[in-house]
């Protein structure tokens, strides 16, 4: 039997070795909880950007430190919210979501990808100038603005970040420190 959470530390182990703590935090930490399904490794990301910058920077990289400690398939990088959405069905087994939901929904993650692309080029930017903060204003764009706010907060404070959002008539401030 395959013990994936020891294969997972490795690979996390020699990740952690070969980059910064920024880019760990924000790329690659995501391999920690890769799984083994069908012979295939799948590592879950939040969204589209994430899943688009592992594939261009470090797909080669994870991908040959686990084959370095298992045989599989392939390696695949999923975006959770896709695995999350197939799982919501009414009750003829149809997908539930509306076509003025949907596009709406897609609308607010593409803002939130945005956002998040925006803050880590500050992050990278500022780390780089050997600075260990950031503040990155979030204007009011739409009506779930607020909402979107909250939600780029939770991410980055879910990848180490220390996060104040502070909020203005129009806009918020969002100070990162790492």
């Amino acid at each position: 039997m395959v013990d994936l959470t020891l294969i997972n530390e490795k690979v996390c182990e020699a990740l952690k070795e070969d980059s910064n703590e920024i880019t760990y935090k924000a790329w690659l930490f995501f391999t920690e909880n890769a799984q083994l399904v069908e012979e295939n490794i799948i590592i879950l990301v939040p969204n589209q950007f994430v899943k688009n910058s592992i594939d261009e920077r470090y797909f080669l990289q994870i991908e040959d430190l686990f084959r370095m400690e298992l045989e599989f398939n392939k390696l695949i990088i999923k975006v959770q919210a896709e695995e999350e959405f197939k799982t919501v069905k009414d009750s003829s087994g149809n997908n539930s979501f509306g076509g003025q939901f949907t596009n709406r929904l897609d609308e607010f993650i593409e803002l939130i990808n945005t956002h998040v692309k925006n803050i880590y080029d500050f992050v990278e930017a500022a780390s780089k100038n050997g600075n260990s903060y950031v503040s990155y204003t979030l204007i009011n764009e739409c009506i779930c603005g607020e909402e979107i706010y909250w939600k780029v907060k939770e991410f980055m404070l879910s990848r180490g970040f220390k996060v104040d959002l502070c909020r203005l008539d129009n806009s918020c401030i969002l100070n990162l420190s790492w």
